[in-house]
């Protein structure tokens, strides 16, 4: 029996740093039924790949719950969802900057008994440090309770325990002992309010961040005029259904993929199209979510239910992006599961060498080991790789570039030869039928019904090519196809040619028709016919009626030759493989000075050729916009479809251009390398700052205030510097999609 496996992501709430999300993520790895899992702390997402008949959607939520988190199915891509989990977070960030003046003023008094040696007595500094440790860090305290309870350790573990270990020596000092020891209510009231200080300014820089994706979504309506039997109902975006019927009004954004039935205007499309200049809708015309109405009344006919739109694929993919996780992450990851225990250790270490070997006085042995566990900081290195794929994944998705993975951005930067194909891709794919040979001389009528035929054939067909023939033959005959004539079957041969089954009625005959290359077309003689060395030969054979050939013309792209010089200079070997004939490719590499070229190749070829480069352990890309190129595609390191291309080729391509512009693709890269050298960074940084940090602490050298400061400083300081990757533009800039 066929396993029923399916993929979910689930919201996440309660996570307070990535030693959380690795905890989940190893309990999770351990259960039955769960294939795969990844657990993202920066989108408090959970990503599982899991057998329906072996375990449920209930029993892996409460396998959550019981480790101390929240977990719901997260399927809504709704701009009103979004706007209310906004205002939650909102409500949520206010109570934590009330709880945060709440808890500085009441330890403000403690810090300046410590730095002015002002004298305030032992019972006020317990009553002042008393709602500090259980009103401000009650969080922390329940966040540690429930991880201890179900055996694990976080951040929560670490600052609850380092400022309950500084809170109740001081009250066992100011009750218990006769000693007249310094008391250190304010170590356990600062390091709280520092890190609930860390953890505001964390949340701002984060929803900073989220800014791309959020301009995206702000493109979405939440309300919808619905047009019924004369009366216009205002509807929210959820209740749009397929084949309604909707208004859009001047300077509003279309909610939905649809069709104009009534009215005429002009739309802004940069979404799609890349281009800012409006383009004029009337009866008849697509529009798409996201863009904008700019002048007229349109009334629109739903296409596509809101949860299938453009936007909502576009805002699918980014978020489905910013959820997985780079390779560059892993060490992180593995470091992240056992920081909090290593910690502990650490502390325990430190408190017992200096009180035992060293014979350092008990008061400070104890503050030395507060800083170890204050100070150490697995958030830094939680955020270091996610927060910079969230910021670059949606910079991307502004200018029309989808990236399906992490990996996809790591793998881009780090290509060594990109393969074109040609068609489409380096040059404008428009190509053109500028002559036609027949084998006979055929009358008027004959023709008319060939043409019928091959037009029912390629009509049928995404390809580019075939598209451009079906619109030559409607231009020779505009009353075709012929109705006498049916397409029956249709046999796609990619690489090769298509082959129908044309049913005529009045003879109750069934005709074969060929087109494709020359070893496709069956019976070809046509051979001999004038061929110019310039132009894409396709040939076509109706076997007892007729055979010849079309030949079409192309032309390269405006910015081809700029975009390969580009490449070069970023070392990376630009490659040519094209099905086109020997003279065709040569013509092309020498005018953008490719190097590399490969001609006449079937799409197994173009799939050995990679395989061939990855032999010598080369990271090999692969540009492609067309069905035969889906197999290049899917075995390339990292692929890039081209706006134009068809369904199946974006299915099988790891970055999609929407705008179908070369500069995207470059742009791609560069965002790419920028990202990765930012990862890199993130993760130096937040290795040397527990690497230093940690030591300092256990010798001595930073008091349990410092130490919590900047544990509280180094995740903000981590997604604070993510941020700088808002300040790389695409070259050309003004090219945005909103």
């Amino acid at each position: 029996m066929e396993q029923k496996e399916e993929v979910i992501t689930l919201a996440v709430q309660g996570m307070y740093c990535a030693g959380c999300a690795a905890r989940i993520e190893n309990v999770l790895k351990k259960t039955s039924g769960i294939d795969e899992v990844k657990v993202n702390f920066a989108t408090s997402t959970a990503i599982l790949k899991y057998n329906k008949d072996t375990i449920g959607l209930e029993e892996i939520t409460s396998k959550i719950r019981k480790l101390g988190y929240d977990a719901t199915k997260k399927d809504n891509l709704f701009a009103k969802d979004r706007l209310l989990k906004i205002q939650k977070e909102r409500q949520k960030n206010k109570k934590e900057i009330l709880l945060f003046i709440f808890s500085i003023l009441l330890s403000i008094p403690l810090v300046l008994t410590m730095i002015f040696s002002i004298y305030i007595p032992s019972w006020v500094q317990f009553l002042l440090a008393t709602p500090v440790q259980f009103i401000a860090g009650y969080r922390f305290h329940r966040g540690a309770i429930k991880t201890i309870l179900t055996g694990g350790a976080n951040m929560d573990v670490l600052v609850s325990l380092g400022t309950n270990v500084s809170y109740f020596y001081s009250v066992y000092m100011m009750f218990f002992s006769h000693h007249n020891s310094h008391l250190y209510f304010e170590s356990s009231a600062i390091v709280i309010t520092f890190v609930l200080l860390g953890k505001i300014l964390e949340g701002i820089t984060k929803r900073r961040a989220y800014q791309a994706i959020e301009d995206l979504f702000s493109l979405q309506p939440l309300v919808c005029h619905l047009w019924q039997n004369g009366i216009i109902k205002d509807i929210d975006i959820t209740e749009v259904r397929k084949n309604d019927l909707l208004l859009v009004r001047p300077g509003e954004n279309i909610p939905v993929d649809g069709l104009v039935v009534e009215g005429a205007s002009e739309c802004n499309e940069s979404l799609i199209t890349g281009e800012s200049l409006p383009l004029r809708k009337t009866v008849g015309d697509k529009v798409y979510s996201g863009t904008m109405n700019l002048s007229g009344m349109l009334k629109i006919q739903v296409l596509e239910s809101p949860e299938t739109s453009t936007l909502a694929n576009i805002l699918k993919m980014v978020e489905a992006a910013q959820n997985t996780k780079a390779p560059v992450q892993r060490l992180a990851d593995l470091i992240s599961g056992y920081f909090a225990y290593g910690v502990i250790f650490i502390s325990m270490i430190t408190f017992l060498v200096s009180y035992l070997i060293f014979n350092i006085d008990l008061n400070d042995s104890i503050l030395r080991a507060v800083s170890v566990l204050v100070i150490a900081c697995p958030c830094a290195l939680g955020l270091a790789t996610p927060i910079a794929i969230l910021i670059s994944t949606g910079i991307a998705a502004k200018y029309g570039i989808l990236f399906r993975s992490a990996e996809a951005i790591e793998n881009a930067g780090k290509i060594h030869f990109l393969i074109f194909d040609k068609t489409g891709t380096l040059t404008l794919g428009n190509l053109k039928v500028v002559k036609t040979y027949f084998d006979a001389n055929l009358n008027m009528d004959q023709q008319k019904k060939v043409y019928s035929m091959i037009y029912l054939v390629e009509s049928s067909s995404e390809h580019i090519i075939a598209k451009s023939i079906a619109e030559f033959c409607q231009s020779i005959f505009s009353q075709i196809p012929d109705k006498n004539l049916e397409l029956k079957h249709l046999d796609n041969h990619p690489g090769y040619g298509v082959k129908g089954e044309i049913f005529e009625k009045s003879t109750n005959r069934i005709w074969e028709v060929y087109i494709g290359n020359k070893d496709f077309v069956k019976d070809l003689q046509v051979l001999n016919f004038p061929a110019e060395q310039d132009k894409t030969p396709v040939y076509f054979s109706i076997p007892n009626l007729t055979q010849g050939v079309f030949l079409l013309e192309d032309s390269v792209r405006e910015e081809s030759l700029e975009i390969i010089q580009t490449l070069k200079e970023s070392k990376i070997e630009p490659v040519l493989a094209t099905g086109d004939k020997k003279e065709i490719a040569l013509n092309i590499s020498k005018q953008l000075g490719i190097e590399k070229v490969y001609y006449e190749l079937k799409p197994e070829d173009k799939l050995k050729l990679i395989e061939e480069f990855q032999k010598n352990n080369f990271i090999v890309g692969m540009v492609g916009d067309g069905i035969n190129d889906a197999p290049a595609l899917a075995k390339a390191n990292v692929s890039f479809a081209m706006g134009q291309g068809v369904s199946i080729t974006k299915e099988a391509a790891d970055i999609n251009l929407i705008h179908n512009d070369l500069k995207d693709l470059v742009f791609s890269i560069e965002l790419s390398r920028k990202t990765i050298r930012k990862i890199k960074q993130n993760l130096f940084f937040a290795f040397i700052y527990n690497v230093i940090g940690i030591p300092l602490a256990a010798l001595g050298y930073l008091s349990p205030m410092f130490a919590g400061f900047a544990m509280a400083m180094s995740s903000v300081s981590v997604v604070t510097s993510s941020l700088f990757l808002y300040l790389i533009q695409r070259p050309n800039g003004n090219k945005k999609s909103s």
